[in-house]
């Protein structure tokens, strides 16, 4: 009689140890399913500019929206290359009239990694507020567009080639 019981409490602390292991296989398969969800994508969509830099080395992406009267600029590196890519903020977007971008705020860089590339996105995105309604700057500058160049973007110890870009905003 004792060997049955001793059966009985075995096989249910097999079939509780089972359970357990279920239910933290399931919650391991969950967090990589919510993993895979907030995993970094590139800009997309068809208010998304790709301009290549350096033989398409790096991808250099913009997205142009605008809020009320501000326009919010979304800027995106893309990593093509096995190699870093550096470059320093402020040197990236020259805007040729900066009068007419007076207040300018930049975000610092997020750096964040593709998988399963492995490519990197440098992502930062910047407020244009000189284009409020009424301040000077949106009255000289609301019909022009904002052009700019691209610059001091370096692979391997290499900078790459000059850009020059334009902002339409409509």
């Amino acid at each position: 009689m004792q060997n049955n019981k001793k059966i009985n409490l075995t096989s249910r602390a097999a079939r509780g140890f089972s359970a357990i292991v279920l239910v933290l296989s399931l919650f391991s398969a969950g967090c990589q399913t919510i993993e895979k969800l907030n995993e970094p994508k590139p800009l997309e969509g068809p208010n998304v500019s790709v301009y290549p830099l350096g033989d398409g080395q790096v991808d250099l992406r913009l997205k142009v929206s605008t809020l009320t009267s501000t326009l919010w600029v979304t800027t995106e590196l893309v990593n093509n290359s096995t190699e870093p890519v550096v470059f320093e903020t402020p040197k990236l977007l020259q805007f040729q009239d900066p009068s007419c971008l007076e207040n300018q705020e930049f975000e610092k860089p997020r750096v964040e990694t593709l998988a399963p590339n492995e490519r990197q996105i440098v992502r930062y995105s910047f407020q244009l507020y000189s284009q409020q309604k009424r301040s000077p700057a949106y009255e000289r500058c609301r019909d022009q567009a904002l052009k700019f160049t691209v610059s001091g973007v370096q692979v391997a110890g290499k900078e790459l080639p000059m850009k020059t870009l334009t902002i339409v905003s409509e």
